[in-house]
């Protein structure tokens, strides 16, 4: 048993500090009579230390030894706040900060590694020929005529190597003139009064003077020809 010279009371077992005021206990004999009639016993094996034991140590006040778990010095009376407050607030800020240093880490490393990926991708070739594209032949071509006006009629030559079929004419893009075919090399001879507009009427030379000249015709191979000459 452990005597507080400050409570004057025992307390059973070997405890370091009253329970009641803190004050370390002791093995004097009290001045009165103990609970025990004062039959010393000898003091039992020290117990090992339990978790959350009291501790030792001094007050900041006084100086004298007292325990960790008392509320207040008994010799001077300063009071003391053992309660340890909740950390939970403290903990989720640096969860926080570990998780947002994460994220950031890993997305520096995927950066390196894109870029180092990128830099040892083989380049590109450059020194492939590429395949000229097909030319499509004009569809429309010009024709190789010659058209001279004398004597109120037309003189029309084929310098082509083909023959023109399907032949359309028309002066000042009014009066018109349909031949089937004006054979290749051959001057062909047709008086302007051969030629009508819609409305049936003949060109006059008299009245008319012809500024314009145009030939359509169809070709071999299912193309076009055409021709346009002038006169001031």
């Amino acid at each position: 048993m452990k005597y507080c010279p400050m409570c004057e009371k025992w307390h059973k077992g070997t405890p370091a500090f009253c329970p009641d005021c803190g004050c370390r206990t002791n093995n004097t004999i009290a001045p009165g009579p103990s609970p025990e009639k004062h039959i010393q016993t000898p003091d039992p094996a020290p117990e090992k230390p339990v978790k959350n034991t009291p501790v030792p140590i001094q007050c900041p006040g006084c100086g004298t030894e007292i325990s960790n778990k008392a509320p207040s010095c008994p010799k001077c009376g300063v009071e003391f706040d053992w309660e340890i407050k909740p950390g939970f607030p403290n903990a989720l800020i640096v969860l926080a900060l570990i998780l947002f240093l994460g994220a950031i880490t890993t997305g520096l490393m995927w950066k390196k590694i894109t870029s180092q990926s990128r830099s040892q991708a083989p380049p590109k070739r450059t020194n492939q020929v590429s395949k000229p594209r097909p030319t499509r032949e004009p569809s429309i071509i010009e024709l190789n005529a010659a058209v001279r006006f004398m004597n109120n009629q037309f003189i029309i030559t084929n310098n082509d190597n083909v023959d023109w079929v399907n032949v359309r004419m028309k002066i000042n893009s009014e009066y018109r003139l349909h031949e089937d075919r004006i054979r290749a090399g051959v001057t062909y001879k047709v008086g302007s009064m051969q030629f009508a507009n819609k409305k049936g009427e003949r060109f006059n030379p008299f009245k008319l003077k012809p500024t314009g000249f145009f030939i359509f015709c169809d070709l071999p191979n299912g193309k076009a020809g055409n021709y346009y000459g002038s006169w001031k």
